[in-house]
This record gives structure tokens, sequence and C-alpha cells, in this order.
């Protein structure tokens, strides 16, 4: 028969309140407290009942995370960070998966409510978000935008596109380039704006790309361009391929810029200069301002967490007569 808090809170001598916060590792207990709970606990196999947990404080204990996609490393390591965040406060966290339509938003929205979290965290469009936030707000849901930018009333956490997009061009202006490509994708409008006010700055040409394979063709129509800032380090690795099997090589050739900072970045095959987000960060402020939310902190805040440039070697001054 499985052992029930109050069992358990009679056999250390504690209160049945007691011994709940010392699962959660809260430090208002004592830690000699809560090892000893945690080692008895461990020992008859308890399990919290958090059904009960939740009629009496009217939580569930669960967050909810909608995404579109952790096909790229930097959401994977988002989604961990947020994950091991919220565990380490006694919350589970609920995943659900979006494709980039309304259809598929509302009907996980649905799901999530039937579920009741406690609060929601997007890493999503705002065009699907927004028209369901009169639903959030009658079902008194709290929610933050992670990594997506919003209007100054919803509460964020980003990181600043804009100055990473200033520090690409930046860096690629540095090293001699003055005509790049860069990523025509509609998401980026922080990012586009950083790198043309560096260009204009710089005195380098800006020309947009649309698809990572059209690369080859507009390099062969625009030789004057050296150097491509890519979408994202996935995205460069792929331009990178589409360069070697057209005969050109990194950066003998072509300077190849990434960004998000992904691990693989840094491995010795591929050594790719990358304006690296603030990853860990990102996610762990996302879990802490929500946190202040529910505690009743409603006022909205954007936070905006700055990127670093993490060269590589995909980088080099142009070609001579280029």
């Amino acid at each position: 028969m499985a052992i029930t808090l109050n069992e358990l809170a009679k056999q250390l001598g504690l209160s049945n309140a007691t011994v709940s916060m010392a699962l959660r590792n809260s430090p208002r207990i004592a830690a000699d407290t809560r090892e000893r709970v945690r080692k008895l606990a461990g020992e008859l196999n308890y399990v919290p009942n958090n059904f009960g947990r939740g009629l009496q404080s009217r939580r569930s204990w669960l967050l909810g995370y909608m995404l579109g996609t952790v096909t790229r490393s930097f959401l994977n390591e988002l989604l961990e960070t947020v994950g091991f965040a919220s565990m380490y406060d006694g919350y589970g966290l609920l995943t659900g998966w979006v494709p980039d339509t309304p259809e598929a938003f509302r009907s996980q929205l649905h799901l999530m409510l039937e579920k009741n979290v406690d609060a929601l965290i997007f890493t999503l469009t705002g065009e699907l978000v927004y028209p369901h936030i009169p639903l959030l707000r009658a079902h008194r849901k709290p929610f933050i935008f992670c990594s997506c930018y919003c209007p100054p009333e919803y509460d964020s956490v980003v990181g600043d596109h804009y100055l990473g997009g200033r520090m690409a061009l930046e860096h690629l202006a540095e090293a001699g380039h003055r005509a790049v490509l860069v990523s025509e994708c509609r998401s980026l409008e922080e990012r586009l704006r950083g790198y043309s006010d560096a260009a204009r700055e710089r005195e380098v040409t800006l020309h947009c790309y649309r698809s990572s394979r059209e690369i080859p063709a507009m390099l062969d129509a625009m030789p004057e361009v050296t150097a491509i800032a890519a979408f994202s380090d996935a995205e460069a690795l792929e331009i990178r391929h589409l360069l070697q099997d057209s005969g050109r090589s990194v950066p003998g050739d072509v300077s190849l810029i990434g960004y998000d900072g992904a691990w693989f970045t840094q491995e010795r095959e591929f050594s790719l200069t990358t304006v690296a987000q603030p990853v860990q960060e990102i996610g762990r402020s996302t879990y802490r301002r929500l946190t202040e939310i529910l505690a009743g902190d409603s006022d909205p805040r954007q936070i905006l967490l700055a990127p670093s440039l993490r060269p590589g070697a995909s980088v080099a001054p142009p070609k001579t007569g280029k």
C-alpha cells in the first residue's frame, strides 16, 4: 500500500507542511532536515500526490511550454534549460509541439488548459498566440514569450538580435568585406535592422537571399559578394556544403558567419565563426520571470539579453581583387 504524506510526516515527527516543503527542496527548511526527509521518502518509495497538493494550493505545479520545433540545437538547449529550472522548483513541464498553423496551436492550447497548467511559455510567432490572449486571460493563465519579440504589453525574454546583426556585419567589415549576403527570413526584422545600420556606417553593400539553395547562383551573378551571414549555425553548415559542391571553399573563396552559438561550431572540423546567443541565460531568465508573475508581479517586462561574437576559422579577408 502506498505511503501517504501524513504517514511520512508522523514517522519523521514533523508537520505535513514541513515535509512537503522539504520534498520540494525549499531553502526555508534546514538542509539536514531536507536530507532526512528525502532519505526516508526514498526508503519508503513515497510518491507525492500532486492531485491533493493541487486541490490545497489551487495549482497544478505544471508549466506549459509551446514551441514549433527543436531541430535547431539552440532550441534544444533552451527547452532543456527551462526544464531543469522548473524541475528544481518542483514543477513539471508539459511540452506542446505546434506546427505553424492556427488549428494546431488552438488544439494544443486547449489541451494545456484542460491540464490546468499554472502558466505558459511560448517560443512561437506572435501571430499564432495573439488571437488567443483573451482566452488565456479568461482562464487567468499567465504567459511569457521566450526568444520571441512581442509588443511591450506582454512579458518576454529575448536575445538582442539587433545587436547580434551589428556584431556579425561589423566583424565581416573589419575583415575587409564590402558586399555581404544576409538571410531575408521574415522573423529576422531586428537582426536585419542591425545588419543594415552597421552596413550603412561601414559602407558595406547588403544583398538578401531567401533560400540557402539559391546562394551558389547568386554568387555566380554577383562576384563582388565575398561573405555570407547565415540565419543560424545549422543553416551555415548547409551553406558550406552547397559552396563546396559549387567548387568554393570557406573561407578561401567566401567567408561565412553563423548565428546561435551551437555546440558544434567549436568542433575542429567546423570551427564556425558565430554570434552566440546566451541561451541558458534566456531559459533561466524566462523561468525566473514566470515565477515572479505567478507570485503577483503583473507589470509586463521585456528582458533583452546581449549575444557575443565567437570567432572561428570561417571568416578571413577577401581574396585580392574582389
